[in-house]
């Protein structure tokens, strides 16, 4: 069961990228910059790598504030 669900969070993550990954590229393509797909990909993993270390250090701090208020 384990598997199943880390294979769904895979899944989850691969369908972020892809579509931050095209949003990029769309708005590359729109600006006439020189960026390739790969470049945006690239540019899309590090927004969602980010994106996720800042969100658990957010819930992890939420967590701590509950527990030292005893909500």
């Amino acid at each position: 069961m384990q598997l199943r669900r880390g294979l769904t969070v895979l899944g989850r993550w691969v369908a972020w990228w892809a579509v931050v990954t095209l949003f990029l590229w769309g708005v590359t393509l729109l600006m006439s910059g020189p960026e390739s797909f790969a470049d945006c990909a690239r540019g899309a993993a590090v927004i969602i790598v980010v994106g996720e270390c800042v969100d658990r250090l957010r819930r992890r701090r939420l967590k701590r504030r509950a527990a030292t208020t005893g909500r």
